[in-house]
């Protein structure tokens, strides 16, 4: 089925809202390190592998090492703020909770973190912006020490899993920009 507002939110994450936060958090993040994009030519064949992973962006540090990084992007007017996990997809394919969950019990490749925008009213810039470990809120959420979640629905035949930020053990979150300042726990990952 197809859903032209599903292609607009899709290109307005791509081309307007994922370059602040490549410009304006990660190099914070991350510093000495390359941000690959996986949906242009340079990740192409690797976007087809790490669909499964939920991976948008490759972290490659100076060192060689790399992780993956999923990214989600909300609208300044939206009010919620919760980590969102996609329960079920228009198309009936496995959603993104079910295929993370499987490929972390199977020890396959999952993006190590996972980075959270709301966009400023200009789209300038955040007004929150959170990355969390995300094989640790998975490795926590099978041995069920998080909350459980709210199940909710969208308009377009999709349903996920939402947990309030409120509700995750901090050791979770390695960046939290918040309207109140810069609060930063440790940064993950190479060097």
């Amino acid at each position: 089925m197809y859903r032209p507002a599903f292609d607009t939110q899709m290109w307005w994450a791509v081309k307007r809202i994922q370059p602040l936060a490549e410009k304006q958090i990660y190099p914070f993040v991350w510093p000495n390190t390359e941000i690959i994009p996986l949906d242009d030519e340079r990740g192409n064949h690797l976007k087809l592998i790490l669909d499964v992973a939920g991976a948008d962006k490759l972290i490659k540090y100076r060192n060689g090492n790399v992780n993956f990084l999923a990214q989600r992007f909300r609208k300044w007017n939206i009010t919620y703020d919760d980590f969102t996990l996609r329960k079920t997809s228009m198309t009936g394919y496995r959603s993104e909770a079910y295929r993370v969950i499987e490929a972390f019990k199977q020890n396959q490749i999952i993006s190590a973190y996972y980075a959270y925008g709301h966009v400023n009213k200009e789209e300038t810039g955040f007004t929150k912006f959170r990355i969390l470990d995300f094989k640790k809120f998975v490795q926590y959420l099978m041995d069920n020490k998080i909350k459980k979640p709210k199940e909710k629905d969208n308009n377009d035949f999709t349903s996920f899993y939402a947990w309030k930020f409120d509700w995750l053990p901090r050791d979770l979150f390695i960046y939290d920009l918040n309207p109140t300042g810069l609060s930063q726990q440790s940064i993950i990952g190479g060097s």
